[in-house]
């Protein structure tokens, strides 16, 4: 993620607004994923709630979770993952029809490249 943001910033600043919210999305969704995926957990049946416990800066954090909170979870991984905006929706294609113009712009135009989806040309240089 690091990489990916130094070179928004050196590259592509047109795009941090974008890319800091998907980041801080992705911060928070990671946590939660902490939770559940590495901490200690326990649950008591009937009840339909989970308790997990993970370590956090030396300290063991304590978190309660239930069923629906943990479905809500899912929800917003997946639409982080592809939603409006999403890393592998939106944003993928806003972020390589940016490289492209920018490589566009440094090179001579036989060397220039049309970017294409679903058939429509969405780059800049469309080839005339």
């Amino acid at each position: 993620m690091q990489h990916l943001t130094d070179f928004i910033s050196e590259n592509l600043s047109e795009l941090t607004p974008i890319w800091d919210k998907l980041k801080n999305e992705i911060g928070q969704l990671n946590r939660e994923r902490r939770f559940l995926v590495h901490g200690f957990m326990q649950y008591y049946l009937p009840h339909e709630t989970i308790t997990t416990h993970v370590k956090e800066n030396g300290k063991v954090t304590t978190k309660k979770q239930t069923l629906k909170e943990i479905k809500g979870f899912t929800n917003k991984l997946h639409h982080l993952n592809t939603g409006e905006n999403g890393i592998n929706g939106e944003f993928h294609t806003l972020f390589t029809k940016t490289r492209i113009d920018k490589w566009n712009e440094l090179v001579n135009d036989e060397n220039k490249i049309i970017y294409k989806v679903n058939d429509k040309i969405i780059s800049r240089w469309t080839g005339k």
